[in-house]
């Protein structure tokens, strides 16, 4: 199998020589493969990042790990098939608009395979590492391929693809071609712009540093840089008028994710800090100061979930996604509408209507929450989701075994380990069977031992 380390900058190879597999770990995950080609633009200007440093910027904002780079290729890891595509289209954009300011004309091929690999520090290896760098060599300028392992993981209401017309490769499985993706923000742009704006500025990192003071200030001075950037943009020939739109939109939008960030990270902060009521005046004052926001009103239900206020939390993130369907895909809000699933017969409709990959993210990290009915409801969501097969039913079980406030749930989550059969329950069944069910008369010691049985007969 093929090994991926990290060479630095030390030439175009990709590969190392095998290491060390005693102490590898196996995982699960989304691999994606670049190659990079271009040319000096005519005239030296200022000094700016390479296309592989540009390159990082956009991976690392999806949160993927590179584990090899060189000037002319890069592997990384990510953990969700859709954040990868788009990963995999945001870097096209960011290339597209590169040339579009600097000149600097970058040819990129990307490739993106899933499947279990194993990885020895820097190391990667599998299957999925030897599929995306075998689609990259056959993928042309300006595409995106990816396997129908990819596609069974992806969201698809998130992406657009077709058949690759091309000649299948031997690798035992279909593959697919990426179109441009649904919401395009800025149509000149190969893949639409709209993975761009998802990456919350990350991506855009460099850009923005360079943007400076009208990327970085307040409402106002982005409101008088606009209005000059019109003028400036009138007088411009036709020719230029495109590139020089497309740069402005995407240095805006920059600016107000920025601003929007900041907002998002001190409500979250405040949360984590265990002070809902300052997280709340926060979002209060964002909602006012922004003329109503979607995103304002939507990171209000957030807090008044945390809240535990769960009626009027679905009230506000319900009249977010009204208007921004998109907001379901921000983290922080899928987190706050998986909350609002903490109790018994929880309203779902509004997880059912707006999926999204963060929602999945956040629903199967609900699963494994002590909190029993969000945990359960996060379950039943996925399940209506087909990811039920995602569902570590042994941990879901062993948290009711262990947390339950019920003697029969107890007895129950006993019972279905022990059908279940796996030995990383032994631990806690045992412990239930010396212990039983504390301050009260129960069964739960005789359920357990029976399960234990089960396991190790």
């Amino acid at each position: 199998m093929p090994a991926a380390g990290d060479p630095g900058e030390e030439g175009p190879t990709m590969f190392h020589p095998s290491p060390d597999l005693r102490s590898a770990k196996s995982a699960s995950r989304t691999v994606l493969a670049v190659r990079l080609a271009w040319n000096a633009p005519s005239e030296p200007g200022a000094a700016r990042p390479t296309p592989a440093e540009l390159a990082r910027d956009v991976v690392m904002a999806y949160g993927g790990r590179v584990v090899t780079s060189t000037p002319e290729s890069l592997l990384a890891e990510l953990e969700s098939p859709t954040d990868t595509l788009q990963c995999a289209a945001a870097l096209h954009d960011r290339f597209a608009l590169e040339r579009s300011e600097s000149g600097l004309a970058v040819a990129v091929r990307a490739a993106v395979a899933a499947g279990e690999v194993l990885r020895q520090g820097r190391f990667l290896i599998g299957e999925a590492v030897g599929h995306a760098n075998e689609l990259v060599e056959m993928a042309a300028p300006g595409e995106v391929l990816f396997t129908q392992s990819v596609c069974l993981g992806m969201t698809r209401g998130e992406v657009t693809w077709e058949p690759h017309p091309g000649p299948a490769p031997e690798i035992g499985q279909p593959v697919h071609r990426l179109l441009a993706q649904p919401g395009a923000a800025v149509p000149a742009l190969p893949f639409g712009g709209s993975s761009l704006a998802r990456s919350r500025a990350g991506a855009l990192g460099r850009a923005l540093r360079r943007s400076g003071p009208l990327a970085l200030a307040g409402t106002r001075a982005v409101a008088r840089g606009t209005a000059e950037a019109g003028r400036r943009l009138s007088s411009l020939p036709r020719g230029q008028k495109v590139a020089a739109a497309v740069i402005l939109a995407t240095v805006l939008g920059t600016a107000w994710l920025v601003g929007t960030t900041r907002q998002a990270a001190s409500i979250e902060s405040a949360l984590e800090k265990a002070r809902p009521d300052e997280a709340l005046r926060l979002a209060d004052a964002w909602f006012g100061d922004s003329s109503g926001r979607p995103e304002a009103r939507a990171w209000q239900g957030r807090v008044l979930a945390d809240l535990d206020r769960l009626d009027e939390a679905r009230e506000r993130l319900g009249q977010a996604l009204e208007r921004e369907p998109g907001l379901s895909s921000r983290e922080g809000i899928a987190r706050g509408l998986v909350r609002t699933l903490d109790e018994s017969g929880a309203d779902r409709a509004l997880l059912l209507k707006h999926r999204s990959s963060a929602l999945e993210r956040a629903l199967l990290e609900a699963t494994l929450s002590e909190r029993y009915w969000m945990r359960w409801n996060s379950v039943a969501v996925l399940e209506k989701y087909g990811l039920g097969d995602r569902v570590d039913r042994v941990g879901i079980r062993l948290l009711d075994l262990q947390h339950a406030g019920s003697c029969g749930t107890r007895i129950r989550a006993a019972q279905e380990l022990g059908k279940l059969g796996d030995r990383r329950a032994l631990p806690a069944l045992r412990d239930a069977q010396e212990k039983g069910f504390p301050g009260a008369f129960c069964n739960l010691q005789s359920a357990a031992r029976d399960a234990i049985a089960l396991i190790e007969p």
